[in-house]
């Protein structure tokens, strides 16, 4: 009898189009928008680069030239994009914004140019100029005072110099902050499952459908009717969000900073809430489909909400205010799992996220079908 069950509610949700549609391709839609949103953000305004810079060469035996060049060949990471050129050549790459600044290579005291509105780029270039101009002058009173040492003390200054910036993660996944916003999608296209479980608790309640008048007149048990509906609802719609999070990783080539499989396994519990979420809405009161619909739908965009889906900053906003309201919420212990193995790895952050929403959802579930079972109809 399970096995009949569960094969006639996989093709009843199989041919309902509309949830179809917000469970799978939904998610898909919105994740292209995101990205044609936050595309290359990251990268041009959060990111190093290399600071373009124009050096009129003036001096043909070290200075700035000298310096530059011995950092590009120690292979250490490139504070400065130097350009050699004429002056002509320089104010023109400089007046059309090609570069930020122009330094006048001179071996005691070069002089620098500034574009207007350089900004942070503009302070660096005149920091680097002024340490240079510092070790340039200590090298002149040593030739002056004890030539012997010269050699050692540039050793030195080359060291340091060379070593000063180095590039470095604090963490082997991925950074962009922008990612989260797609760890949200991926928690609310979850979320939206609760959909299809509130309609397995619907359609076993005769004062709520026809289904489920006729399904009261069966001689099998709820509960029975009610896991197979629920285990056919997470196979329709986990095969569902994977195909939508293969769209996001392999199609528009969003770096979740994790593997495809370890999406696939916290999209396993998210999916499971999602269902055992709209189990237990439906299962609850005399409420209408279009009442208990509503209610579902300002549980998971009130809960994407807060987990950071529209504003990203919400989740540290709340963790600062009133942090309970993030160790409870559906939504961000979804994203915070993507978040925590980008993050930490396998770790303990990850473990509890896991096991609360396997507890929330097994919770929802027994509570469902305790609420189901006890209901009785006088007449059908």
């Amino acid at each position: 009898m399970f096995s009949h069950c569960f094969k006639y509610t996989f093709l009843d949700f199989i041919r309902n189009k509309t949830t179809i549609f917000w469970g799978v391709f939904f998610p898909m839609i919105l994740g292209t928008l995101f990205n044609f949103a936050f595309m290359n953000i990251y990268e041009s305004s959060s990111c190093f680069n290399e600071i373009p810079v124009a050096v009129v060469d003036g001096c043909d035996d070290g200075g700035i030239k000298g310096l530059i060049e011995s950092m590009e060949e120690s292979g250490s990471a490139k504070l400065l994009s130097a350009r050699f050129v004429s002056e002509d050549e320089a104010l023109k790459l400089l007046e059309e914004s090609e570069v930020d600044g122009i330094i006048y290579d001179d071996m005691l005291e070069p002089t620098l140019i500034i574009r207007t509105g350089g900004g942070m780029n503009a302070s660096i270039i005149k920091v680097f100029l002024d340490r240079y101009k510092t070790n340039a002058s200590v090298i002149a009173d040593i030739m002056e005072s004890d030539p012997s040492r010269l050699p050692a003390v540039i050793e030195k200054m080359k060291a340091e110099t060379v070593n000063h910036l180095e590039l470095s993660n604090i963490s082997n996944g991925n950074m962009n902050p922008f990612t989260t916003y797609f760890y949200n999608l991926l928690a609310m296209a979850c979320l939206f499952v609760s959909m299809i479980g509130m309609l397995i608790s619907i359609n076993s309640q005769a004062n709520l459908s026809s289904v489920g008048a006729r399904v009261c007149l069966a001689p099998t048990s709820k509960a029975i009717q009610n896991i197979a509906g629920i285990i056919a609802a997470f196979v329709i719609f986990y095969t569902g969000i994977a195909i939508a999070s293969a769209y996001l990783v392999f199609v528009l080539g969003i770096d979740f900073g994790i593997s495809f499989g370890e999406i696939l396994f916290i999209n396993l519990f998210g999916v499971l809430f999602g269902i055992s979420l709209g189990f237990f809405i439906g299962s609850i009161g005399r409420m209408t489909f279009n009442t208990k619909t509503a209610i579902l739908l300002a549980c998971t965009l009130g809960t994407g909400f807060l987990s950071g889906l529209m504003i990203g900053d919400m989740p540290a906003i709340i963790e600062k205010n009133c942090p309970i309201i993030n160790r409870i919420n559906p939504s961000r212990l979804i994203s915070d799992s993507f978040y925590a193995i980008n993050s930490y790895g396998w770790g303990e952050r990850l473990a509890m996220n896991i096991i609360k929403l396997s507890i929330m959802s097994v919770v929802l579930i027994i509570c469902g079908c305790l609420i189901t079972r006890k209901r009785q109809f006088k007449s059908l």
